[in-house]
This record gives C-alpha cells, structure tokens and sequence, in this order.
C-alpha cells in the first residue's frame, strides 16, 4: 500500500479497475457453476431421474428459485399382440363328433327304414340289416364332422401364428429403432458433456488470467483487505463518487460509513442474498445493482442458447454458443488486463515488462 494518501481520482481510478476484475472472475465462476449443473442436468436425464437442480442459476434471473429439469429419455411401451381368442375358437371336435354320431344314425336310420320297407315287401324285415345301415352312417357321420372341425381348427391356429410371428417381427423392429434412437440421443448427450467441460477449462484460464493480476493490484492499491469484494468495491465507489465521503479512512471516511450502513442494514454485502433479489438494492446500492444486472444480462444470453442446446441435444449448437461467449469474455479478459496495466503505469508509475502477470498474456 502507498505511504501517501491516494487522491480521489486515483481511488476511483482504482475501485473501477477493481470492479471491473471482480464482476469478470464473478460472472466467469458463475457461467461455471451453472455449467457443471447442466453436466448434472444431461447426466440426470441420461439415467432417467429428474431431480430439480437447486444450485442452478436460470436464463430469467440471477438467483431465482427456479430450477432446471430436463425429461428422460422416451420409455419403451410395447404394442399389443393378436390375442389367440380372435382367431381360434373352442376346439368342440369332440361334441361334434357325438353330434356327427347322431346326425350319421338318424340319416343311417332313415336310409334303412325305406331301403328295409322296400325289401320287406320284396323279402321281409331285416332288423340286422337296419342297425348295421345305421351304425355306419352314426360312423361316417361322426368321422366326417369331426375331421371337418379338426381342419377347421388347424387353419385357426395357423392363423393365429402367422398373425403372432408378424406382430413379433414388426415388435422387435420397432424396439431395435427405439434402441437405436436411445444411443444416439446418449452420444450427443455425452458429446453436449465433452463440449461443455472443454469450454469450462478454457473459462479456468480466463479466470486465471485475470485473478493474478487482480491479487497484484490489490497489494499495491490502497484498499484494506476485508473491502477486496464485489460489495465492498462498488459502495465505496459510491460513496466517493456521490461526494459523501473524499477519503477511505477517518470519522467521515467510505470505510467508516460503509461499516455504519452495513451495521444499520441499510445495504447488503451478502452477494448470494443480493442476487436472490436485485431489485432491492437498485437505490440503495446503484452501482452494484449496475455491476450485477450487466452479469446478469450477460448469463441470460448464454444460458437461454446453452439450455436451448441441451434440451434439444445439440452439441454442434452448443459449441457455438460456447465459443461464442469464450470469445467475448477473452476480450473482456483483455480489456481487465489492460486496465491494470493503465492504473499502475498511471499512479504506480511502473516502465512497461515490469509487470508479474505479463505471463498471462
């Protein structure tokens, strides 16, 4: 920290430089968090759970209580098989047969009765010739409706069969294509998981980036150490810029009304209650309400794409979307680099390839 006390251009030449780095690690933790719960997301519906993703940070608002579920995957319902009742009846050979039987005898009979009326007039009654007539046309009756009723069942049953194989046939084709379209729905969702943990290792290096020189800057900058976060920065900023303080220490200094506000509740310093609700500290804490509302916006637009992919489980889409997004949060990663460049060269008076996080060019 400088032996003099900063003027209150350089202080807020300092908390904009500050600023401006934290809201970007900020906004690049948060895109991975939400990251790694989409992989949660596509993993789940992979499985076939739903389970609500609390720690998800939706495309409507920073820190609402929604969350993210995505449906499993389509289940399997097997289709109905011919059932055997529609085309085979009751096998009733047997009671035909009886039937056959007595049709047979009675026509047997009949057949006798005038055969045996007429050579009873021509020789006399034979009884024994009756009954034979008639026992064998019960006989011949009896085969000849049975069999009819045999064939007639055996062309049922080979009906059913040939129904059954068929709907077997068409089953297991359908099921083969359900499966089919099973693994390719895994691959791209394993594809969409490959695209997205390549992506967030890229954002670790923009946060890497951008966290060192940060830590640099704050052991030469002139802020303590318990206001170095996103809150802290942007009231005090507030607070010299408004004109209501013109120094950070003292009676009437930022930090001791920044310490005098928090007491009294009149602003949060609770990042994660304050994104849970932004509009409440849009008067009261102008510039961080600013600062986070731009993060906000910024992770609308990238999670409206990413879920957009992930439901429709495109991951050439979400390539894009993910590289589109890396490309313009490596020009702001510049931008922050560049800005501390500017601020110690400016109030540090550093000569230029002097400065330790020149490596993360």
């Amino acid at each position: 920290m400088a032996d003099e006390s900063p003027s209150v251009k350089q202080l807020l030449d300092f908390l904009e430089t500050a600023i401006c780095a934290e809201a970007q690690i900020y906004e690049l933790e948060t895109a991975q968090r939400n990251m790694k719960v989409i992989i949660e997301a596509i993993e789940s519906r992979m499985s076939g759970r739903t389970k609500p993703l609390e720690s998800y940070i939706p495309s409507a608002s920073v820190g609402t209580d929604d969350t993210m579920r995505l449906e499993p995957y389509p289940e399997y319902h097997e289709g109905p098989l011919p059932s055997k009742n529609m085309y085979v009846h009751d096998d009733a050979s047997g009671s035909s047969g009886c039937l056959g039987s007595v049709v047979g005898a009675i026509l047997g009979f009949l057949s006798c009765y005038f055969i045996g009326l007429r050579d009873t007039m021509m020789h006399g009654f034979d009884v024994g010739y009756v009954l034979s007539i008639t026992l064998r046309g019960a006989v011949i009756g009896f085969l000849a409706l049975f069999l009819a009723k045999k064939l007639k069942h055996s062309n049922e049953v080979s009906s059913y069969e040939d129904a059954l194989r068929k709907a077997q046939a068409e089953e297991a084709e359908r099921k083969a294509a359900y499966d089919e379209r099973i693994q390719e729905l895994r691959d791209s969702d394993e594809a969409l998981v490959d695209v997205i943990r390549s992506r967030m290792l890229s954002l670790d290096v923009l946060i890497a980036k951008c966290r060192e020189p940060l830590r640099n800057l704050y052991e030469n900058g002139p802020i303590y150490e318990d206001y170095q976060n996103l809150p802290a920065l942007c009231q005090l900023r507030q607070y010299l810029r408004s004109g209501i303080c013109s120094e950070l220490t003292g009676p009437d200094g930022a930090y001791r009304t920044y310490e005098i506000d928090k007491g009294m509740n009149r602003i949060n310093t609770n990042l994660v209650a304050i994104c849970s609700r932004l509009e409440s500290i849009q008067q009261s804490q102008e510039k961080l309400y600013e600062t986070l509302s731009n993060v906000n916006d910024n992770l609308k637009s990238l999670n409206t794409g990413v879920e957009g992919c992930v439901r429709l489980v495109d991951s050439i889409g979400m390539q894009n979307e993910l590289q589109t997004y890396y490309v313009k949060k490596a020009a702001e990663d510049a931008n922050v680099l560049k800005r501390i460049e500017v601020y110690n060269r400016k109030w540090l008076n550093l000569p230029p390839g002097v400065f330790p996080w020149d490596a993360y060019r």
